[in-house]
């Protein structure tokens, strides 16, 4: 299924793993502070979008095959 997931959603989810792996550095580094509001923020974000992406996209195929599907009856009962 991963080949049917486009190239935003991608990025999304990259920046969401981006995101975590900065917040993971710098809880390291210096423990938790106001530092890590950004990448959490960016994160949530790219999380948001990527889920909503593949919903989208998501949503967009089932159209698809519906309509496809519709059109492979219509030729069955024409034929």
């Amino acid at each position: 299924m991963s080949h049917d997931i486009p190239a935003q959603t991608s990025i999304f989810a990259s920046n969401v793993a981006a995101s975590a792996w900065w917040v993971g550095d710098l809880l390291y580094r210096h423990g938790p502070s106001w530092q890590l509001v950004p990448p959490i923020l960016i994160g949530a974000a790219s999380l948001l979008g990527a889920i909503r992406g593949y919903a989208n996209d998501r949503q967009a195929r089932r159209h698809r095959d519906e309509l496809h599907r519709i059109k492979v009856e219509r030729r069955k009962e024409s034929a």
